[in-house]
């Protein structure tokens, strides 16, 4: 039975996460991770800056700024695996966001994170997120298909 509730309790972080993406509300996304959280993510843009950041607020700080680059942003979360160890759990999430940049641009993205979870206070939250991107561009699926594993 505890596996299943932290299972669940897992599943209802990933929907709080993209909640709180999708209302750009910084203070229930901040309330996600744990302090010392880290969250890993792609050079999307080709800037050769692959960004790990380090510490709930340099996380919340980071993802907050990059929001006010988009006028829309809708992250909608697919099928996901969970694999519970006691307080804490690796869990895989695939992904979708579409993007209106505050210039106009359109994007669609697909990805996959890869999360380690651990339970504190009672509170299951996010320690880690690597994000993979598996497709970025227009949503007509033309644009560029990345490996990943």
């Amino acid at each position: 039975m505890e596996k299943i509730a932290a299972e669940l309790a897992i599943r209802n972080l990933v929907g709080q996460y993209a909640d709180a993406v999708n209302r750009r509300d910084k203070d229930d996304w901040a309330k996600v991770w744990t302090e010392d959280g880290v969250w890993v993510l792609p050079d999307l843009m080709n800037t050769g800056d692959h960004k790990i950041m380090k510490g709930r607020e340099n996380v919340v700080d980071v993802w907050y700024n990059t929001m006010q680059l988009f006028s829309f942003v809708m992250h909608i979360v697919y099928s996901g695996t969970i694999d519970v160890q006691g307080n804490t759990a690796t869990s895989r999430w695939y992904i979708s966001e579409n993007l209106i940049g505050t210039d106009g641009t359109h994007m669609t993205l697909f990805g996959v994170y890869n999360d380690e979870n651990v339970k504190i206070e009672g509170k299951w939250l996010y320690k880690k997120r690597v994000f993979r991107p598996i497709y970025t561009g227009p949503a007509d699926l033309s644009g560029q298909v990345m490996q990943y594993t």
